[in-house]
């Protein structure tokens, strides 16, 4: 099973902004789940 330092529900423009911000803040590995 992966593991992750931060999951981000949702792609939008926010969620993605905070999956930038968890990067730069020294999150090794981020995902963003979007549901199509």
């Amino acid at each position: 099973m992966a593991e992750y330092d931060v999951i981000v529900v949702g792609a939008g423009n926010a969620a993605l902004a905070a999956a930038v911000s968890a990067r730069e803040q020294g999150a090794r590995r981020v995902v963003a789940l979007e549901k199509a």
